[in-house]
């Protein structure tokens, strides 16, 4: 089956917050929501990797003219490895980010000290 226009001009984002920032990660990367931790944080699957992320937990779609790449300088001297891009809304600015280079250990606790 073809592959409708608006289809692929547009990105599926799953969307969480945290340490004050609003991150999101492609949403084919996402395998699973899972309940939420010990400290009430819900757990994203993302490979073989669980991640606690704060809510809200979102699937939204970005149409490709929202979705910027980071300017050259920007991205040299970004302290997130795992930053690729920026989305715009109305609210402003979601930090998307390649899940296969997330932080090791609690990425959730990465990206606040980051924030």
């Amino acid at each position: 089956m073809p592959v409708a226009l608006d289809d692929r001009l547009s990105l599926d984002v799953v969307t969480f917050a945290a340490g004050g920032h609003r991150y999101g990660i492609e949403a084919s990367r996402v395998s699973a929501q899972r309940p939420a931790a010990g400290d009430g944080r819900p757990l994203l699957q993302i490979g073989d990797r669980l991640i606690a992320v704060t809510p809200p937990v979102e699937l939204r779609r970005f149409e490709a003219a929202a979705i910027h790449p980071l300017p050259p300088l920007v991205a040299a001297r970004c302290r997130l490895a795992a930053l690729l891009a920026l989305a715009l809304d109305g609210e402003g600015a979601i930090l998307l980010l390649d899940g296969d280079r997330l932080p090791e250990g609690d990425p959730a606790l990465a990206l606040e000290a980051l924030a």
